[in-house]
């Protein structure tokens, strides 16, 4: 009869053994393999058990006949050890129907997904993948607080010179692959604690993270140039465009996100009006309800890229 007693305990182990994976497949699905004691808990008393009864069917398989009657005890005492242990978790546990039947324990993955690319989706251009607006102000932001970093700011505010045209001559379909293929070189001209982001159109901002000089934002920009200034692939012709590029440099406490950025866009502006190619050095340390009529009064400094 040792046979039936094999065959019933690997049937019983089995059950024992699903459940506990799927337990711990939907605390690591929900991220709450740690954070969740109660279901890791149960998962591991019916692990248990599964590991009891698999044991006891190898014992009586293998053990002999004057191991059997032994395997026999050992099993009892393992499931009144682990019953035991069942009946002490549970009647610590007042809120364990509650939790069992709650979403949090075995969680939608495919909600979490979800709620993580809406996260994406509102902080990240659809088009390029670059960081939207909303997203490089608040990195800004941050970044412009004294109580979180002490060296100067800088931004680049880059535009694309003839953009237009190429996407009224190609069509909108070529300008976004375009855009898409800008926004790849300018990352190569970024380093790991810069923020880049596309705005808008063919508008993109460079936040240069840590400390900045005014030395290393120009060769940043001049770096951005250069890339960009190699010819595209476009519609199987060779399209080269310029880029007109305004940098702003501040301190921590003295502009905020807003102003800088404004700032670097009135310096991108001065540099496109005086021709395509060119970077221009725009004011800091001005508020931003004096940026439009200082810079106008023709404090930026403009160059072209060599």
């Amino acid at each position: 009869m040792w046979e039936l007693s094999v065959i019933g305990n690997l049937a019983i182990a089995l059950p024992y053994f699903a459940i506990s994976y799927f337990v711990a497949r939907g605390l690591i699905k929900s991220g709450q393999l740690v954070s969740n004691p109660l279901a890791l808990g149960t998962g591991l008393i019916f692990f248990s058990c599964g590991m009891g009864h698999l044991l006891h069917a190898e014992h009586m398989a293998f053990g002999g006949e004057q191991y059997r009657a032994a395997a026999d005890m050992h099993m009892t005492l393992w499931d009144a050890s682990t019953a035991a242990i069942a009946i002490w978790y549970l009647s610590m546990r007042r809120r364990y129907v509650q939790l069992l039947h709650s979403p949090a324990m075995f969680e939608d993955h495919t909600r979490v997904a979800a709620e993580a690319a809406a996260r994406h989706a509102a902080e990240h251009d659809p088009l390029t993948g670059l960081l939207n607006r909303q997203a490089l102000t608040g990195g800004v932001e941050i970044a412009l607080d004294p109580q979180v970093n002490s060296g100067t700011c800088g931004v680049l505010f880059a535009d694309l010179d003839g953009f237009k045209a190429v996407n009224d001559r190609f069509g909108h379909i070529t300008g976004d692959a375009l855009l898409i293929a800008a926004a790849e070189r300018l990352r190569r001209a970024t380093r790991p604690d810069d923020l880049l982001a596309r705005l808008g159109g063919d508008e993109f901002v460079i936040f240069l993270g840590g400390p900045c000089t005014e030395e290393t934002a120009v060769a940043i920009a001049k770096r951005c140039a250069e890339l960009l200034r190699a010819p595209f692939n476009v519609a199987d012709e060779l399209v080269t465009l310029s880029s007109s590029i305004g940098i702003a440099l501040a301190q921590p406490g003295e502009m905020t996100a807003s102003e800088l950025l404004h700032c670097a866009d009135l310096a991108m502006y001065e540099a496109k009006s005086r021709g395509p190619g060119r970077h221009s050095l725009g004011l800091t340390h001005i508020p931003l309800s004096r940026v439009s009529e200082t810079a106008t009064a023709g404090a930026v400094r403009s160059a072209t890229f060599a």
